[in-house]
């Protein structure tokens, strides 16, 4: 990957970004294939070779602008051509819906471990007050594959906590009604219930539950005793969740988190 270089004087030329393929052939590496690459990008944040359908194998790059916004590119060879999807970059129209903002320190990968990469689609999370520091804590993360057509469909909706290094599929029946107030010196998240007001705006509601990270020290002498209940553990931490509702259809969704709840610790 080859990143843009702006023209070091007037008259000289720009270098564009691009992507190339090579092979080792006749003794020496040689040029195969290559494909135009988005020129705002500044770092690359991660590269991955995989499958992002069955029939469908494909490069992956995510990278990170000036600004620290992130998008992703996918790569992909049809025909004997290098393909930069979705078409059109660096044109006026061009639009990339993996883009996400800096706080979305997302990148791809196989997250739910089919073998398949997913791509990170992550939207803000309704009703965060404007005065709120955004972190990964803030957003719905949709994870996407895709087929030979170049359609991408949702593999699985999740929330996640980069800093804590955990993540939850998210019940659709809480998809667009949940909200995360993120408290990094107790490392907890409290999830609350988001509600429609008469006037159509989303508010906040009453708190659903609190998820909650110890040492194994701290939750042996108060973690259980403070009304939380064992998520998982790994190393010296251990996970806790406390339920602050008493409603029958968040109770159902909260079970579902219990078991869909994963650390990605190494």
């Amino acid at each position: 990957m080859d990143k843009y270089v702006a023209a070091e004087e007037e008259g000289a030329e720009a270098l564009p970004a691009q992507a190339h393929i090579y092979a080792w052939q006749d003794g020496a590496l040689q040029e195969l294939h290559t494909a135009s690459a988005d020129n705002s990008i500044t770092s690359y944040t991660a590269i991955h070779f995989g499958k992002l359908g069955r029939d469908l194998s494909a490069v992956v790059v995510d990278g990170a602008k000036a600004d620290g916004s992130m998008t992703t590119q996918v790569f992909t060879l049809e025909d004997g051509l290098l393909l930069n999807s979705p078409a059109g970059v660096n044109s006026e129209s061009y639009q990339n819906p993996f883009s996400r903002p800096s706080a979305a320190v997302f990148t791809s990968q196989d997250v739910n471990g089919d073998g398949l990469l997913e791509i990170p689609v992550a939207s803000q999370l309704p009703a965060i007050p404007e005065d709120v520091s955004l972190d990964s804590t803030s957003f719905l993360v949709e994870w996407v594959n895709a087929d030979t057509s170049g359609n991408y469909e949702t593999a699985l909706t999740a929330l996640m906590n980069l800093g804590e290094n955990y993540w939850f599929r998210l019940p659709a029946s809480l998809v667009g009604k949940i909200s995360a107030s993120n408290n990094t010196a107790a490392r907890s998240v409290t999830y609350t219930e988001v509600v429609t007001g008469e006037d159509g705006s989303q508010l906040l509601g009453s708190p659903l539950f609190t998820i909650r990270v110890f040492t194994r020290s701290a939750w042996d002498s108060r973690g259980e005793t403070s009304g939380y209940e064992q998520l998982a553990a790994q190393g010296d931490l251990v996970f806790g969740i406390q339920t602050l509702t008493q409603d029958a259809e968040h109770l159902r969704a909260i079970a579902q988190i219990r078991s869909q709840f994963h650390v990605t610790l190494e």
